[in-house]
Formats: C-alpha cells, structure tokens, sequence
C-alpha cells in the first residue's frame, strides 16, 4: 500500500468481481473488512460478489451474514444476489430458507439460471422430486433463461427418482442434443432407468 493511496469504491467493487471469478473467498474477505476499516460502506454489486464468492467457496455462513448486513441496510438484492444467496442457504443446509428466497425472487422477477438451480437443490435435500420438476418446468417457461448442465441433470435425476425413466432418457438426450454433458450423477441415473426399461421390455416379450 502506498504513502496517500486511498482504493475507492470502484477499485473494491473489481478486486471482489475478480474474487469471485477465482473462489478466493478468504482475499475477499481481506477485502470487505478493509472496505471496513476505511469506512467505505459495500454497495450491491460489492456485497453481491462477495455473497457468491462464499457461498461457491464452502463459507456458506460468511455468504448468508453477508446477505442479512445488506438486507439490514436496506438494500434491495438484484437476480445475482438472490442466486448467491440461495445457494447460500442451500449449502448451509437450510432448504426451506432458501426456498422461500427462491419464492421471493420469482415474485419480484429477479431470477437467473443459477437460482433455478440452487432451488431444485433445495427440494433434493428434502426429497421432493416432484417439487424438482416443477421448478425445471417454470425454468422452461421463462424463454430468456436455457437450462444448463446443472439443471438439466437434478431434472434427469428427479424423473428416475419419480420413476419416469422415459422422461430421463428423453431428458438425457435433450441435454447431449443442446452440446451438454450430463452431470456423472445425471448419468448414472439415466443408465438405471434404461436397465429398467430393458427389463420391462424383456418381461413384457417374455410374458
């Protein structure tokens, strides 16, 4: 640091933004207590980098007092921030929390692929794979939003959970049509549904 030097507010708000993109959580942290000491209040974006780079870091905790400071301050989450701070609550093994954030951020309308996700990951932590696909199925309505990798493969994994293992396959070759792989999860819930079908098929030509 040099003699004089003062790092403003947009200095800070880049040195998390690349934080984030590098999961160097414990720099970041470095960083907000610094913003701290030189009483540089966090902005949004600031406080939306560092949710997200603890919440993908492991420091599920960091990630939702983060969220509840800016909440107390009165600052309104973006899309982003509510998608950090669900996977937040989802991580810190708090799924009705973070369902009921999902929930609010559908009815303000702040919603990205990632939310989606974070939420179907919710609903597997309780068991609800129904709930799962629901959730998919809204992610399919939204016409600015494509299901990736990750929300395709919890949907492949919650039809063979409900037993639709038509669904699955038909699911898994969506997903390999659209240039995706298939989460190893994803994968190996798909080739239990095919056996399935195998052996269905082999007892009803049997029968």
């Amino acid at each position: 640091k040099q003699v004089g030097f003062q790092p403003d507010g947009k200095l800070y708000n880049v040195l998390l933004r690349a934080c984030e993109k590098g999961r160097m959580w414990k720099r970041a942290e470095v960083i907000m207590e610094q913003m701290r000491i030189c009483k540089h209040e966090p902005d949004l974006s600031d406080y939306t980098h560092y949710i997200g780079v603890c919440a993908k870091g492991g420091q599920a905790q960091l990630a939702i007092k983060a969220y509840e400071e800016m909440i107390s301050r009165g600052i309104r989450p973006n899309s982003n921030t509510y998608a950090a701070a669900i996977l937040a609550f989802v991580r810190a093994d708090e799924p009705r929390r973070a369902l009921e954030l999902f929930d609010e951020s559908i009815d303000r309308g702040a919603l990205t692929a990632l939310s989606f996700e974070a939420a179907m990951l919710a609903c597997k932590a309780q068991e609800r794979h129904a709930d799962m696909l629901g959730i998919f199925e809204e992610l399919l309505a939204h016409e600015w939003l494509r299901p990736d990798e990750a929300t395709y493969s919890l949907a492949v994994q919650a039809c063979a959970a409900t037993e639709q293992h038509d669904e699955a396959i038909r699911m898994t070759r969506a997903l390999r049509r659209q240039g995706l792989r298939p989460r190893s999860e994803a994968c190996l819930a798909a080739i239990g549904c095919f056996e399935r079908l195998l052996r269905r098929t082999a007892a009803d030509a049997g029968g």
